[in-house]
Parts: C-alpha cells; sequence; structure tokens
C-alpha cells in the first residue's frame, strides 16, 4: 500500500523549511512515500516547496483580526474556502497523517482533517507556540516540540514529544576552506556571520554599518546578508578592507555558509537558532520585537541560558554594543569556546529522525 503525508503550513521559510526537512526524511528512507504541501498564497512559499520537488497547493488564509472590524467577515470567508480546498485535496490524496508546521494556512487544513476524521500532529518550532497550534492543538494526536517550553500550552489530550525542531540536511558537510572561498575569504581570519533573515532587518544592519570598518580595520572578516530591501544602502561596503567584507542581498547556501563563520549575528526564529546551534557556533541575537507573543525573544533567552547566546533587545541596540559583544566572542578563545560547546549541548541534529520515528511507529508510514 502507499503511503501519504500532507503538511500543511506557510507564510515564512521557518514554517516551510521543517516541513521540507521532514518530508526529505521520509523521502530517504522510502522513495515510493507520496508527499503533498498546503501551503499559503505567497510566491516566496511555492518557489521553496516546488524547488525541493514536492507538489504543492496554495490554501486561503489569514489571521484572525484582534478588533472587531469588517475584516472579520473576511476572515471567516477565506477560513471557509481554506477548509473547502483543504477537504477538496484530503479527499483527493487520502493522507495517513496531516503534519501541520505553523502559519494561518495551518488552521483550515488541520480543520479540515478533523473533519474527516484525519489523523493530524503538529510541529510546533517556537517556545511560545503560534496561535494556530494554541488554539487547535487540542485536535492533534501529538505535538513535536522545538522547545520544552512550548508543552504548557497545549491541552491534556495531545501527547507533547520534545524532539528539536528537523533542520535541513548537509550542516556540517562543507569546509571551512571551501566556505570562505565561497565568498573570497580567508578561513585562517575570524568572521562574523549577519544574517537578519531573508528580509534582512533594518536595525541590524544600521548597527553593523556602524561598526563594519573597524572589524576590518581589526582583520576581522564580515559575511553580511542584509535584505533585498536595504542591499542598496550598504552595498558600498562590499569589498571594504581589501575584501574583508562580503555584502549580499541573499544567502542562497546558507547552510554551507556556516561553516566559513566564528560567530553568527542575526534575529531568533526557531529555524534559525536549531541551524546555528547543529552548526556549533555562538550567536548575537536581537530578537525581532514585534514577533508574536514576543515568541523570538522567549527562543532567545532559551539558547542564552545555555550559555551558547547573548542577547540585546532591539531597544538597546546600537553599534558600540553590538561591536563589543561581537569582540568577546572573537577575540576571547575561552569565551568562545564555552558557547561553542553550550551550543553543541543545545543542539538535536537527530530531531528529524526522531520525528520520522514517531511518525512511523504512530501511523506505520514507512
Amino acid at each position: 500500500m502507499v503511503r501519504c503525508v500532507v503538511f500543511a503550513g506557510g507564510g515564512t521559510g521557518g514554517h516551510i523549511y521543517p516541513a521540507i526537512a521532514v518530508a526529505d526524511e521520509l523521502k530517504r528512507r522510502d522513495s515510493g512515500v507520496k508527499i503533498m504541501f498546503l501551503a499559503g498564497m505567497k510566491p516566496m512559499e511555492q518557489s521553496i516547496i516546488e524547488r525541493s520537488g514536492y507538489e504543492m497547493v496554495p490554501v486561503p488564509s489569514m489571521g484572525l483580526p484582534r478588533v472587531l472590524s469588517p475584516k472579520l467577515a473576511v476572515f471567516a470567508w477565506k477560513l471557509a474556502a481554506g477548509i473547502s480546498v483543504s477537504r477538496r485535496h484530503l479527499k483527493r490524496f487520502q493522507p495517513d497523517v496531516v503534519i501541520a508546521t505553523g502559519g494561518y494556512v495551518s488552521a483550515p487544513t488541520l480543520l479540515a482533517a478533523r473533519m474527516m476524521h484525519i489523523p493530524s500532529v503538529i510541529q510546533e518550532q517556537n517556545s511560545y507556540p503560534g496561535i494556530v497550534s494554541r488554539k487547535l492543538g487540542r485536535f492533534a494526536d501529538a505535538a513535536f516540540l522545538g522547545f520544552a517550553e512550548a508543552a504548557q500550552w497545549f491541552g491534556k489530550t495531545t501527547e507533547t514529544i520534545v524532539t528539536g525542531n528537523p533542520v535541513r540536511g548537509g550542516i556540517g558537510s562543507v569546509s571551512r576552506d571551501d566556505a570562505s572561498r565561497q565568498f573570497s575569504l580567508e578561513p585562517t581570519r575570524k568572521t562574523v556571520l549577519v544574517c537578519g533573515g531573508s528580509q534582512g532587518a533594518r536595525a541590524i544592519n544600521g548597527a553593523v554599518a556602524g561598526m563594519v570598518e573597524r572589524l576590518a580595520a581589526s582583520r576581522i572578516q564580515v559575511i553580511w546578508q542584509t535584505g533585498a530591501a536595504d542591499y542598496e544602502t550598504y552595498r558600498r561596503f562590499d569589498g571594504y578592507g581589501d575584501g574583508s567584507v562580503r555584502v549580499t542581498a541573499f544567502i542562497e547556501n546558507m547552510i554551507g555558509t556556516y561553516a566559513a563563520a566564528d560567530v553568527v549575528v542575526g534575529r531568533a526564529g526557531a529555524m534559525t537558532i536549531a541551524e546555528i546551534a547543529v552548526a556549533g557556533l555562538p550567536s548575537v541575537l536581537i530578537p525581532l520585537p514585534h514577533s508574536a507573543g514576543n515568541h523570538q525573544l522567549h527562543n532567545a533567552r532559551a539558547l542564552e541560558n545555555t550559555g551558547a547566546a547573548v542577547v540585546i533587545e532591539e531597544s538597546a541596540l546600537d553599534a558600540e554594543t553590538l561591536e563589543r559583544l561581537v569582540r568577546t566572542v572573537i577575540e576571547d578563545n575561552t569565551v568562545a569556546e564555552a558557547m561553542k560547546a553550550a551550543a553543541a549541548n543545545f543542539a538535536k541534529p537527530a530531531a528529524v529522525v526522531r520525528i520520522a520515528d514517531e511518525l512511523n511507529s504512530r501511523y506505520g508510514i514507512l
């Protein structure tokens, strides 16, 4: 019998990449298993999923308005439309299980699966779960958690298992020499990787601009992903310091890039934290201040409490503070080694294996 699995999630790469990681592991174990994604309507989502080789169906969805307004009618219409689309494709695909990885699009698919008596599980990346997990988690058989702190938000009827977050394969498979060569950098020199996410982060970019020349003067290299919106503003720094600074709008091969870095400066999305921990890298984290439920601050503090990261809230961010913390990690080997060890202890590189094992034991899909 051919086994089938549907993934539901979208909105950001942080909801899509974990699903792809699990899908890839299922395919690695059994190439015959059928995979389908029910995702959002953004071109970014379609592009990421289709590049991974999986079938993708867009599902209408939107966030629940927090105040009474005409948007409530639009929300109700989109939810009903999303449930209808999900039911149609679940009936066509007949999955053994639906795996929801977050984002508003998870809601109509989880509700459709509930109506059709199809088993479902949630993969929750954040220490403070998203609204779909908090409101609909009780409908799922189980929740695979990236952080133990998230368990308190699920009801007694939903089993919670702390698996860690499933990261994309390949971390650790690229040598430092090869990763540095990608940016025409020297592998023997200390290197800072700045990444505010695929869209960049204006506050982080501003602080980096205020310190990057001083870092280069100290022969510290910088790989700086600005995001497309800020690239033209900061591209003048590309090649600065005899090539010590590399500025790019977007890093396609982030997995390989970690091998070139000694410290990561960035936001605190759950998947970013999972990846830098698996890479064994110290980090300076600046949580997105307006993330839902302030979940990025919760994520960042969880890593900081292990000793693997230091956290700067955006309200306190400036070039001098950021430079001081980066230099502490870069220039003090004792600090760096302790943070690397803490990151390695926090990491759960086998998360995707654990999730695949759980799915197989529960639903016999492999």
